[in-house]
């Protein structure tokens, strides 16, 4: 999971529907994204740091709680 991305989420109040929104995707790619079952492309992750959290590092933001 991408506990960052997803904590950073919620103190926004932002929703997946509004993430979806602007990425072009459904509610369930963005979970599913988060969830890290599938990857977010460099598109996707450039417009997230862009137009959400330009104040954050993208090694902090796409953090993975997955061991290695």
């Amino acid at each position: 999971m991408l506990v960052n991305l997803k904590n950073l989420i919620t103190d926004r109040n932002i929703t997946y529907k509004d993430l979806a929104n602007l990425l072009n995707l459904t509610e369930k790619t963005v979970y599913s994204k988060i969830s890290e079952k599938t990857d977010f492309t460099l598109v996707e992750i450039k417009k997230i740091h862009k137009f959400i959290f330009p104040e954050y590092d993208l090694q902090y933001l796409f953090a993975s709680d997955k061991t290695a």
